[in-house]
């Protein structure tokens, strides 16, 4: 038997050392981080709640839900006349053609109007 990834039982079957999956087999290795990811019975990454992307867990991202919601990459996406991009601290809401919001949520006058 390979030592360094699994281990014969007295009945001839592969048991697999800590951190290799999955059962029988013990061709993966994945060590559970505990703030960012489990491993599942197949040997992938799962990421824990608001940690990102998939696979990986590297970006963490809460949404709230008054402000922004999370990209599968973990990037803060705003919510509509929220501003500015990956902040979203500002809300600006124009309420007539007259007015529009700039990048960073200063509402300006629309052109041809002052």
């Amino acid at each position: 038997p390979e030592t360094n990834r699994y281990t014969c039982t007295s009945e001839g079957e592969i048991q697999c050392l800590e951190n290799y999956y999955p059962a029988g087999q013990c061709t993966k290795f994945c060590v559970p981080e505990t703030n960012r990811y489990t491993c599942t019975s197949e040997g992938e990454i799962q990421c824990l709640e608001n940690y990102y992307p998939a696979g990986h867990c590297t970006k963490f991202c809460e949404p709230e839900a008054n402000r922004y919601t999370c990209s599968p990459e973990g990037e803060i996406r705003c919510l509509e006349n929220h501003y500015p991009a990956r902040q979203c601290t500002k809300v600006c809401k124009p309420q007539t053609s007259k007015h529009i919001c700039t990048s960073d949520g200063e509402m300006q006058c629309a052109e041809d109007f002052y």
